[in-house]
């Protein structure tokens, strides 16, 4: 006797055996959530205790929170509010998965040349000296975006860009904890941010003392920027602009 010998005695199971068998089984398996591929966690989760449920419920409710750029599909992100701006938080950096990149050459102009090409007052700060030509860079028809230096009477330097503001998906692309929301006055919120993301060790990095204040006004995005241990001089600049 052998084992082909054995294989052809084996006797196929009843049909109807089968079936029932197959329902019993499809009953006893826990419901499984339909997880996108981006969202596969690194371990599995049963719910064979009240406790383990809990954290599938968490995870289930914390994805409603997620979003996820395409091109960092491999990297959970969330959206955030700061100050009435929206921001993307996220520990991936984001110059690595930006696809092909395109340069955009910009242009010098004299600082009221600039502020003309914009359709909304202007704001600039007051009590301050500012360098009279600024740098431009159009993005598109109408799309421009200023770069100009001062410093302040006590000779505090600092840099400012602005835009017309609109709400993007997603906003800038921030590292979690780095931004928090204040307020320049009773009306005017504003966030904060400490750091900014290194293009050589392609991490945040906060370690030169680097600040800016971002703030709307009159459809005006605002972008100020120095030395964190300048900040009560550049709350004081922030301050300036507003009517």
């Amino acid at each position: 006797m052998d084992d082909k010998f054995l294989y052809q005695l084996r006797e196929k199971p009843d049909p109807e055996f089968v079936e029932t068998l197959r329902r019993k089984l499809a009953l006893s398996q826990p419901a499984i959530p339909i997880w996108d591929k981006r969202w596969r966690p690194a371990f599995s989760l049963s719910l064979a205790t009240p406790a383990r449920a809990v954290v599938l419920i968490g995870l289930l409710l914390a994805t409603t929170l997620m979003s996820v750029r395409p091109v960092r599909s491999a990297v959970m992100s969330f959206l955030s509010r700061v100050g009435g701006l929206s921001f993307e938080v996220t520990t991936d950096y984001p110059g690595d998965n930006s696809g092909d990149e395109t340069t955009i050459e910009s242009r010098t102009l004299p600082l009221n040349e600039a502020m003309a090409l914009f359709p909304y007052p202007v704001h600039l700060p007051q009590n301050v000296v500012l360098e009279q030509e600024v740098s431009v860079t159009e993005w598109g028809p109408g799309v421009s975006h200023i770069f100009l230096r001062g410093q302040t009477q006590q000779g505090v330097r600092f840099y400012m860009t602005l835009l017309i503001y609109s709400e993007p998906n997603g906003g800038e692309i921030i590292f979690p904890d780095s931004a928090e929301e204040i307020f320049l006055d009773a009306d005017h919120p504003a966030a904060l941010i400490r750091g900014g993301w290194n293009y050589d060790t392609k991490a945040w990095d906060d370690a030169y003392g680097t600040v800016r204040i971002k703030w709307v006004l009159d459809n005006l995005l605002y972008d100020l920027g120095g030395n964190g241990d300048n900040l009560e001089a550049l709350l004081d600049v922030a301050r300036s602009t507003l009517p």
